[in-house]
């Protein structure tokens, strides 16, 4: 082989430098891979943001002007970021220091998934930490998933609360890297309580009485007029009676010939302030009117919840509830 050929080889070896270009690009791919774990595995960010890298939606006009360009134009950019970036050896540390930041900022994020399973009809969704919002965050419909990632920290995990229209709202801690996995109905089985107007009690639903439950051996109370409807107890207003129950309930009423009695019963309402009720926790019931003293007859103690299904305790009340009341 001539010198100047064997010459030429060797400069050109050197100016590619094979060893800079395989780590740069192994670190890339790296970090491209890494990234695109986490987004598919926390987030439903995979769409937008994969969508974004193929040129498409927001960024199709950049493929658009990229077609105007002539092939050598394109063939001359490539080879400056190649040589910028590929064949540059400092940019093995900006890599390194990319990928440090990025774990440093997903280690302050954590998921939370909701997958509807055994569904009929798409479910709303509210995930939040501090207030309620208004409106659902998303709908999940039957068989799918929703994602939603907040921050957090190892030292001081974020407490977030998952309310899916028709069950009960449940609180979750979130850590960072992790994916608290969520399904109904099965995540949200609680321990829900139910109280139950008789149809006397409901008659007198204009005498301005007044129900009042208290947690026995804590100072915990909550207090609602009465108005004729059911009361959840440890619960919000957006909570569904499971069909079976309705069921029974509607045969009840046709059997006392008191259809409107449904009214009352299939759309409870809730005291403004929950109280927290744990399976095994006893609360009273008073029903009383203006400036009567609480004092209630029996203590109700809560019941575990069913584990394979949503079905609340529901516990009857009667203008009798209370130890003032004589049959």
């Amino acid at each position: 082989m001539p010198h100047h050929v064997f010459q030429s080889t060797i400069n050109v070896l050197k100016r590619l430098k094979p060893a800079v270009f395989g780590q740069n690009l192994l670190l890339a791919l790296f970090f491209g891979a890494a990234v695109s774990f986490w987004i598919i595995r926390y987030t439903d960010w995979g769409e937008v943001v994969f969508g974004l890298l193929a040129l498409t939606g927001l960024f199709s006009w950049l493929a658009l002007v990229m077609k105007l360009l002539l092939p050598k134009t394109i063939e001359d950019l490539q080879n400056q970021i190649e040589q910028v970036a590929f064949r540059n050896p400092d940019f093995r540390y900006v890599m390194v220091l990319l990928f440090f930041v990025t774990v440093l900022l997903a280690s302050c994020l954590g998921t939370i998934e909701i997958k509807s399973v055994r569904e009929t009809s798409d479910r709303a969704v509210r995930a939040y930490r501090n207030q309620r919002p208004e409106k659902a965050d998303e709908t999940v419909p039957p068989g799918h998933y929703v994602r939603f990632v907040f921050w957090t920290f190892l030292a001081r995990p974020s407490l977030v609360h998952v309310k899916v229209d028709g069950y009960p709202e449940k609180t979750v801690r979130v850590y960072p890297f992790g994916r608290e996995l969520l399904q109904t109905a099965t995540s949200f089985l609680q321990a829900v309580v139910l109280l139950r107007p008789d149809p006397a009690f409901i008659e007198l639903r204009d005498d301005q009485y007044r129900i009042v439950v208290r947690k026995l051996g804590a100072q915990q109370s909550a207090s609602a007029d009465f108005d004729g409807h059911a009361l959840w107890v440890n619960t919000d207003s957006e909570v569904d009676i499971p069909g079976e129950l309705l069921d029974s309930w509607r045969a009840e009423a046709g059997g006392q010939s008191r259809p409107g009695l449904m009214t009352f019963w299939q759309h409870p309402k809730a005291f403004p302030v929950p109280l927290e009720l744990q399976p095994g926790d006893s609360f009273s019931v008073c029903t009383i009117q203006q400036n009567q003293e609480c004092c209630a007859k029996d203590p109700v103690t809560v019941q575990a919840p069913p584990l394979k299904e949503y079905v609340p305790q529901v516990v009857p009340i009667t203008v009798f509830s209370d130890c003032h009341a004589k049959p």
